[in-house]
């Protein structure tokens, strides 16, 4: 289906041709004289506000049939008529008119939206010609969220165009005033907390700005959490709402990205599945181009921007570079998808510390006994370096039988955990054919996992009747794999 694009036509003083001057014409022709459109209303009988409107001259009446050459124009043609207008839209398209048939979307070269006016500001409601009574009673919803402080807000506006230099520099910057804290209070009655926010806006010092706030000719880093959208935070979410340009890994899922407004541009970076990298000097550089334009930037990542995000090497580079930049924390996975998979890092009598790293760093494989010696190991990206890994952290005096875990997708709705033991989980991997994203966990905290799903198990079970030992001893066989996850599981001993 295709879609209407919406515009606002600026019609003063341009000739427009209406055919019919009954209740649907005389709506349009209501709206036409606000635009102060130069209108040509042709039709035997009248409405008495298009006759009362001729007869001040605001329109010129044509007390007649429409003829074909009444609209061969190519012009802004109307017809609303309860005759069959085929001979009509011949001739208007043989001349190259823009035209709305009333009733008749087929002929239609542009819908009507439904419109609310309160002063100044206008609210249009398209469904694309499918819906009109919809569009109605949207318009009617949001146009009565239209109060006396959007009018303040769009005063202050009006100011500042006024007042500061054209160009990209004030368009983002009044944007920044809209979307930001001084927007925020007007619309909520607090006229005087506004004024004072813009003073700190036009005279901003570091301790007066927000650290998550987006200003124009900024960058702020932003983690995009384990994967799911609802796993972000406000903060971040805030912040992909007022971005100009959006700079995202390629494993930021689709559903994040459709948070960002249609308005920003979206730009790729990173790698996904070991696929080809964006050098990271070439991102430095994207960011810090599109900064100096004077957009409101984001770096969205997946996790947290400073857990093996490179987010530190990318604030370094813009500080360099004389660009503010912030940082909003996201929740990484090594935490995250651990949780979701009902692993936790630490646990009381079997871990008191966690150790995260990557599997592999800029000098080769990870050092396997730093890795080896601590209670919980939550690895990053292990990978095809999985096998070599678990192979080096037994040689390294890991014990063998350790219980691990690969949990691929955490969060997402393919979201698999496969357990293990270090001896066994590199090959169960590879059996399931686990993909990337894919965080690897190595500890006695994996066994947790299974404590709970038979815990939870025999709760069902109890709340089933399954009261006999022998009964709940069926019952939690066939029903605690179930009950690890919402998610495929594979297991070994």
């Amino acid at each position: 289906m295709n879609l209407d694009y919406p515009v606002c036509l600026r019609l003063q003083d341009r000739p427009v041709t209406v055919v019919g001057a009954g209740v649907v014409a005389t709506g349009r022709i209501e709206q036409l004289l606000l635009a102060g459109a130069k209108l040509h209303v042709i039709a035997p009988e009248a409405s008495a506000f298009v006759r009362d409107a001729a007869g001040r001259g605001e329109l010129r009446w044509s007390q007649r049939r429409a003829a074909v050459f009444d609209v061969a124009t190519p012009g802004i043609v109307f017809i609303a008529i309860t005759e069959d207008p085929s001979d009509l839209v011949r001739a208007a398209r043989a001349a190259g008119a823009i035209l709305n048939v009333a009733d008749v979307p087929e002929h239609c070269d542009f819908t009507l939206p439904s419109v609310g006016r309160d002063g100044p500001i206008t609210v249009a409601v398209s469904t694309s010609g499918q819906g009109p009574a919809v569009a109605r009673r949207l318009r009617q919803d949001f146009t009565a969220t239209v109060s006396r402080h959007h009018h303040h807000l769009l005063r202050l506006v009006q100011f500042l165009r006024r007042r500061a230099p054209a160009g990209p520099t004030r368009m983002a910057f009044i944007r920044d005033v809209v979307d930001g804290e001084v927007g925020e209070r007007l619309l909520a009655g607090d006229r005087r907390g506004a004024f004072q926010s813009l003073r700190r806006r036009l005279a901003p010092s570091r301790q007066d700005t927000p650290a998550h706030s987006l200003r124009p000719g900024s960058v702020t880093l932003v983690g995009a959490g384990p994967g799911a959208a609802d796993l972000l935070t406000l903060r971040a979410l805030k912040a992909l709402k007022a971005a100009d340009v959006v700079v995202t890994d390629r494993l930021v899922g689709d559903d994040i990205l459709a948070l960002i407004p249609p308005t920003a541009r979206v730009i790729y970076a990173g790698k996904k599945g070991g696929g080809v990298s964006v050098p990271q000097d070439q991102t430095n550089a994207l960011l810090i181009d599109a900064a100096r334009a004077g957009h409101r930037v984001v770096r969205l990542k997946g996790g947290d921007p400073f857990v093996f995000g490179r987010g530190g090497e990318e604030a370094l580079a813009l500080a360099a570079a004389g660009i503010d930049v912030d940082v909003v924390p996201g929740l990484t996975a090594g935490v995250a998808a651990a949780a979701l998979a009902d692993i936790p890092v630490t646990h009381r009598g079997r871990s008191r510390s966690v150790l995260f790293a990557t599997a592999v760093s800029d000098r080769g494989l990870v050092d396997a006994k730093m890795l080896a010696a601590a209670d919980t190991l939550v690895l990053y990206m292990a990978g095809q370096q999985l096998p070599q890994l678990t192979h080096d952290l037994i040689l390294a005096g890991r014990a063998a039988d350790t219980p691990a875990a690969v949990v691929e997708a955490g969060s997402l709705p393919g979201q698999r955990v496969i357990v293990g033991t270090l001896a066994t989980i590199a090959a169960l991997a590879a059996d399931a054919a686990v993909g990337s994203p894919a965080l690897t966990v190595v500890g006695d905290v994996v066994l947790v996992r299974e404590e709970l799903a038979r815990l939870r198990a025999e709760a069902l079970a109890s709340r089933h009747g399954a009261h006999t030992p022998a009964a709940a001893e069926h019952f939690l066989a066939t029903t605690v794999d179930d009950l690890r996850t919402p998610h495929n599981t594979a297991t070994a001993g």
